[in-house]
């Protein structure tokens, strides 16, 4: 998957936060006056408002987060579902991860479907200018330090993480579930009725269990029972 696939254009963004929040865009996503963004990305505040807005729309909250060059995979992780604005765009674009577990993050495609990225590409990606500013100097002082070809990749790599260790992308909002949304809603998000299912699933595997011992243990007592009965008075069995 390309990670061009996943960019999603300002003023298509409400469409992609709808598959977040319902599954599926609705008819009408992009069309209300929540979804016309802003003149400028420059000003905190009206950014803020916008992408609350149409996150409003797909009945969920957008709220504020920073993620860090060092710490990208576990801040994805933790904050997912998330925007993020891709930050040296020439038009403002965004990508939406629903997901992440190690080395992999999930996002929504302009297809709307949920597609896996590498999330250490996914990060050099959104960090590329930074990246591209300090890659001249590690690979000048990796020539300088005769550092082998075999173990330069890694060289640069681990210099690369030092380097950028606190750098930040601050445009980058948590989406979550609004207070008053429907409770089944909040259950879906908590992945409740598949663990319900769960439950259900073991309680019932144990049940048969009990069961089948039951009928085991009645079983064995009858046929006990019918060998004793059948045993001829007055004869010692030993």
């Amino acid at each position: 998957m390309k990670l061009e696939d996943v960019r999603w254009p300002a003023e298509e963004l409400a469409t992609a936060l709808e598959v977040v929040g319902d599954g599926a865009p609705s008819a009408t996503s992009g069309t209300s006056p929540a979804s016309v963004r802003p003149s400028t990305f420059t000003d905190a505040g009206a950014a803020r408002a916008w992408i609350g807005a149409i996150a409003e729309q797909a009945d969920l909250e957008a709220q504020d987060e920073s993620i860090s060059y060092r710490d990208f995979r576990n801040a994805i992780a933790r904050a997912a579902p998330i925007a993020l604005r891709i930050p040296d765009s020439s038009q403002p674009e965004f990508i939406v991860v629903t997901g992440a577990h190690g080395r992999s993050a999930v996002a929504v495609d302009r297809h709307f479907h949920h597609v896996e990225l590498n999330c250490d590409n996914l990060r050099d990606y959104l960090f590329r200018e930074r990246c591209s500013a300090v890659l001249p100097k590690i690979d000048l002082l990796l020539r300088y330090a005769a550092v082998s070809e075999r173990r330069r990749a890694h060289a640069r790599q681990v210099l690369l993480e030092e380097m950028l260790a606190s750098s930040q992308i601050a445009d980058c909002w948590a989406l979550r579930r609004r207070a008053g949304a429907g409770i089944w809603r909040h259950a879906r998000d908590a992945r409740l009725p598949s663990r319900a299912g769960l439950m259900l699933g073991s309680f019932a595997v144990l049940t048969c269990s009990t069961c089948w011992r039951g009928g085991c243990w009645a079983a064995a007592r009858c046929k006990a029972g019918s060998t004793v009965a059948g045993l001829r008075p007055g004869l010692y069995y030993f």
